[in-house]
Parts: structure tokens; sequence; C-alpha cells
């Protein structure tokens, strides 16, 4: 049966593709699961409209988009590998790094399309 709910959250893998400190020219992959909050068609173009009449650039209409649908995360630790719960300074501390961004980015898009990563060219 499906469910129409005012509000809907989910959790959902994100795969996190950033440089190797170690290896040079190397990519390594971490994971953690994010909790999500679906954004609805019509908050979705508030913020489409907010971002257009401020002028704001891509990496800040990004930014505005994570911090409104990412909610909670798990498995997330901080460089004494001690868990980090969420919080709203620790995500703002998370956005700032563009793997982090390109990872929430494509895990949430797969999330609501419903689609897997295309592999390949």
């Amino acid at each position: 049966m499906f469910r129409i709910a005012s509000e809907h959250y989910f959790w959902w893998p994100v795969t996190v593709r950033r440089p190797d400190e170690d290896q040079p020219g190397k990519m390594t992959e971490e994971t953690f699961t994010a909790r999500f909050k679906a954004l609805g068609a019509e908050r979705a173009d508030e913020l489409d409209a907010a971002a257009t009449a401020a002028g704001l650039s891509i990496f800040a209409r990004v930014k505005i988009t994570i911090k409104e649908v990412l909610v909670g995360w798990k498995d997330i630790v901080d460089d004494g590998r001690a868990e980090m719960p969420f919080s709203a300074e620790a995500l703002n501390a998370a956005v700032q790094l563009p793997w982090f961004r390109d990872g929430v980015t494509k895990a949430y898009g797969e999330a609501v399309t419903g689609q897997e990563p295309r592999q390949g060219n």
C-alpha cells in the first residue's frame, strides 16, 4: 500500500570518493549512511526561486539543498576516529568538502529517482 504523508524521511547509503592521503593520484572510497528528508516539489521551487533571486552560485545552491535534505547520519567519525554526532555545525563543516557534497548529491539523487548510478560511459 502506498502511503502519502506530509513529510518523508529515509536512510540511504552514501559513498564518498576522495583523494587518498597516502597514494598520489589514487582515490579512496568511504561510506556512511545518511538520513534524508524528501524535498517536496513546492519546497524545491521555493529554494530555487530564492537562490535565483539572490543570484547564488551553483556551489551555494548545492550547499543550501544539502542542508535542507540531509537531516542525520551514521558512521561519520572525526580525526580521532570518535563517532561524530550529526549537528548543524558538523554538517556545515562537512558540506565545505567537495567530495562530501558530491557523494551526498549523488546518493540523494539516486534515492529520489529510484535509479542506480550509471556505470561507464
